[in-house]
């Protein structure tokens, strides 16, 4: 094979993808002579990606050759975004039977319900479970933002072949939040444009998952007494659970910034004259 079974991208910022870099995925295996059964590690080469603005590292990928009457089912590369179901799809299913010395395809007998596979086979079946391989979670139990690699258990063979290999990936983004003006929206006039009592909180994040927000300003776009525009800038998620998370670095809105009471007080001035009668 050339293609093999794609690559899958990791470290983008800001919303950018591959369509952001330069060049083209190629994939070459190192012992391109080695034909055998077996299962080959770190023999796939990754290169041809340009950018300026990234510094792109290849990590070599495994390769295996199946032996006959191994049913392989590949999956499409999933993508789904954090505390998402993901949906995935298969892309092919088929082994070579030693029976008959032929690829059998069962692509058109392949369905999946959820993560539940089922492959027919003649007038059998094969069916498996979905799974994460090595999943991690945050705080609250969910499938932290990362890249992961589709496996699978539970699984019933048919009689026609005498084992299974699922290739899969799955890609978990992170959800993104909106920030609240939670306090610091009003004050009394002070003369300059700076906000006070300034809180920005997070909505959307999970129960119990850990995530606060910090900011670098809070100005209004004047200073005068009446309603006036404001803007957060610097706004950035921390915590233990903040990976799993995006956030606009600025939160605009509307404020009040109320008249100062301002107190005269007059002076009593007394005239005095000589007595004239």
């Amino acid at each position: 094979p050339t293609a093999f079974n794609g690559a899958t991208l990791t470290g983008f910022v800001n919303g950018e993808s591959e369509e952001d870099l330069g060049g083209s995925l190629t994939i070459a295996r190192c012992n391109p002579a080695e034909n055998g059964v077996g299962e080959f590690i770190a023999v796939l080469r990754g290169s041809g990606f340009t950018s300026d603005n990234y510094e792109i590292t290849y990590v070599d990928g495994d390769f295996s050759i199946l032996p006959a009457d191994a049913l392989l089912v590949k999956l499409e590369s999933a993508k789904t975004t954090y505390a998402e179901d993901p949906v995935y799809t298969i892309s092919s299913a088929g082994y070579f039977s030693s029976t008959n010395e032929q690829l059998v395809d069962l692509i058109s007998f392949a369905t999946i319900s959820g993560i539940s596979v089922r492959v027919l086979d003649s007038f059998e079946s094969s069916s498996f479970t979905l799974e994460v391989l090595n999943p991690q979670s945050s705080t609250s139990g969910t499938l932290k933002a990362g890249s992961y690699t589709i496996g699978f258990k539970d699984e019933q063979l048919s009689s026609n072949v005498t084992s299974l290999k699922v290739l899969g990936t799955l890609e978990v983004t992170p959800s993104a939040l909106q920030a609240r003006l939670a306090a610091g929206d009003s004050k009394e006039y002070d003369g300059i444009r700076d906000m006070v009592g300034v809180s920005v909180e997070p909505s959307g994040v999970l129960t119990d998952d850990v995530v606060t927000l910090s900011f670098g300003s809070a100005l209004y776009s004047g200073a005068s007494a009446g309603s006036q525009n404001y803007r957060v800038d610097g706004i950035t998620l921390n915590g233990a659970d903040a990976a799993n998370y995006t956030i606009d670095a600025q939160l605009t809105g509307q404020g009040q910034i109320s008249a100062k009471a301002l107190t005269v007080t007059g002076t009593t001035v007394t005239k005095v004259k000589a007595y004239d009668g």
